[in-house]
Formats: structure tokens, sequence, C-alpha cells
């Protein structure tokens, strides 16, 4: 998935499962689910800008537009993996809230 912001910026989203962001934040998460980690290369290859979201229901497994929350914030990811292990950290220390005004579904 990813959506047009209101400045006509398209980013790639990120569904949250459990997890509240805040702009002005440092998240560390895993990532598993493979729509998010394509969610997570998208990002960055182009400008490293990604919307993080809460999923409404942390136990749904595929969520789809509805199952999200349209606030979020923009923040600005850095994609680690270790172990086999996929873990993510997004900065949003400079990027403020935003909310969906569209979606373009991709994936």
């Amino acid at each position: 998935m990813s959506y047009t912001l209101i400045n006509e910026v398209t980013l790639p989203v990120l569904p949250l499962r459990g997890i509240v962001v805040f702009p002005k934040m440092m998240l560390h998460f895993d990532v598993g689910r493979k729509k998010s980690i394509r969610a997570i290369n998208q990002a960055m290859n182009n400008n490293q800008l990604i919307f993080l979201s809460t999923q409404k229901d942390a136990m749904k497994s595929d969520p789809c537009v509805k199952d999200i929350f349209e606030i979020g914030v923009v923040g600005k990811g850095s994609y680690i993996i270790l172990n086999s292990h996929k873990s993510c950290i997004a900065d949003t220390s400079e990027i403020a809230k935003r909310k969906i005004y569209s979606h373009n579904k991709r994936y």
C-alpha cells in the first residue's frame, strides 16, 4: 500500500501492530510481513520516508486500508538486518504527523 498525503507526496505505508507512534520519537521494531518489508525497501530505495500508522486490530495479519488509522507519522527509516531477524529503526524527530487523504494500493 502507498498513500498520497495532502501536499501530494506519495509514501509507502507501514501498519504497526500494538505501537502508537508520535512525532519526535525514535522507534525500533521488528518487521515480519512481506508487505511491510516491501514498504521499507521502497522507502529505503527512494527518500527513506515512510508513513507509520497503527493498526486498529493488532491481531489482523493482513490489514487493508480500513484496518489502519488515517492519522499517522512520517518517519525517516533506517533498515537493519541482524542474524536473519529483520529490524527497523524509524526516526520521526524532524517529521510531523500527517493524515491520509487518498490511497493507491500497489501490493
